[in-house]
């Protein structure tokens, strides 16, 4: 499970299969990983389509969103002075 907690930045959108794809595990042990992830509340599970669970570190989008909020604002924060273009919402508290 280290070694996918290691991915999370690069892949925060993934499926059973695209672990199994990276990690060269078995399907089942990769959805093990995946499963074991978001019982312990670091990713998301989202139904993609009939059979198909995606999984998704929504820290990662997190922090990408706060970052795009800091750099639109010429003081670093919106909250100090308006973003001169268009940002993402700030996240919701989960």
């Amino acid at each position: 499970m280290a070694r996918l907690i290691e991915l999370l930045p690069e892949a925060p959108v993934m499926t059973a299969r695209t672990v199994q794809r990276m990690l060269e595990l078995p399907f089942p042990s990769a959805r093990a990983a995946v499963d074991e992830l978001a019982d312990a509340g670091m990713v998301t599970r989202r139904q993609i389509e009939r059979g198909t669970t995606g999984y998704l570190a929504t820290e990662v989008f997190d922090l990408l969103t706060l970052a795009e909020r800091r750099f639109a604002s010429t003081r670093w924060d919106t909250g100090q002075s308006d973003p001169i273009r268009p940002v993402p919402a700030r996240p919701q508290r989960r």
